[in-house]
């Protein structure tokens, strides 16, 4: 038998850990759009951008020089994707986590709340 997580499928929230203000509604990234999954061997930005875009459904903390909050669309997602290296590779990786892993809730938890590697029984 097959289970499909369909929430986490429709996204997860996960803090951004280099700065605790800016938290991500992440889904998994679909393969449907992708060609071949980048790595670090084989940097292609057009599939960076498919899975940052796609994988990207809403935020929180990020603002403009004014200290307004961006909206999460399109031309937005464009800016952060070509200015913020950090944010994307974080994003590449959690979407790839959400993706690679058939979580459970326990595991959705331990995603959202831990830093990168950490289970939330060694945040304790």
């Amino acid at each position: 038998m097959r289970k499909f997580n369909q929430k986490t499928a429709k996204g997860t929230w996960i803090d951004f850990p280099e700065d605790k203000e800016v938290k991500l509604l992440l889904r998994p990234f679909s393969l449907f759009n992708l060609t071949k999954i980048p790595t670090n061997e084989n940097m292609d930005f057009d599939q960076f951008w498919a899975i940052f875009s796609y994988s990207v459904l809403e935020w929180k903390g990020i603002q403009n020089v004014d200290g307004k909050d961006l909206k999460c669309d399109e031309e937005n997602k464009r800016m952060v994707f070509d200015y913020d290296q950090d944010l994307i590779l974080f994003v590449v990786e959690q979407s790839t986590k959400l993706r690679e892993n058939v979580l459970s809730e326990k595991e959705i938890k331990n995603l959202s709340t831990s830093q990168p590697g950490e289970t939330k029984e060694q945040e304790k």
